[in-house]
């Protein structure tokens, strides 16, 4: 049982976050219990751009809702590098109440793994079990393969 008034935040991943992905995300399954939940979703990959004429004016960071929005009704597929065909007819207020908008995609960094992770065996078959269940554009390289090239090139010996 829910009590009112509580709040919670919580920080997951993208495909966490989705109401409209083919397995069970943790936001469908707060969803389809008695808790309101508000999903954030963060296209750090989306050519803004091209999606929303007067992206250059936006402060950064700037939470987007999108409900009865023109960004709302955009189809799933322009914000991300995903599969066409499986989300094709999903527009992206079907998969989120807001998008939280960090700038260009120009702009995005990642980080690396830390080489000390290289070398936990335990973390390391964790990681690489995730994914390789992740879903990956036809023609991407292989996530799995490029983690143990950069792991063999930096591991502690």
């Amino acid at each position: 049982m829910v009590e009112h008034g509580r709040r919670a935040l919580m920080i997951a991943g993208d495909g966490h976050l989705w109401r409209r992905s083919p397995g069970p995300a943790t936001v469908q399954l707060l969803d389809s219990s008695d808790m309101r939940v508000f999903a954030i979703s963060t296209p750090t990959q989306a050519e803004w751009a091209s999606l929303q004429a007067d992206e250059p004016s936006w402060s950064i960071p700037a939470v987007l809702p999108l409900a009865w929005t023109a960004l709302g009704v955009l189809r799933f597929v322009e914000f991300l590098p995903i599969p066409q065909e499986r989300y094709a007819s999903v527009t992206m207020a079907e998969q989120a109440d807001a998008l939280l908008y960090l700038g260009p995609a120009s702009t995005m960094t990642t980080s690396r793994l830390a080489p000390e992770r290289c070398a936990d065996l335990d973390y390391l078959e964790m990681r690489l079990g995730r994914m390789a269940i992740a879903t990956r554009l036809p023609g991407a390289p292989d996530p799995v393969e490029r983690i143990r090239q950069y792991c063999a090139a930096v591991a502690p010996r």
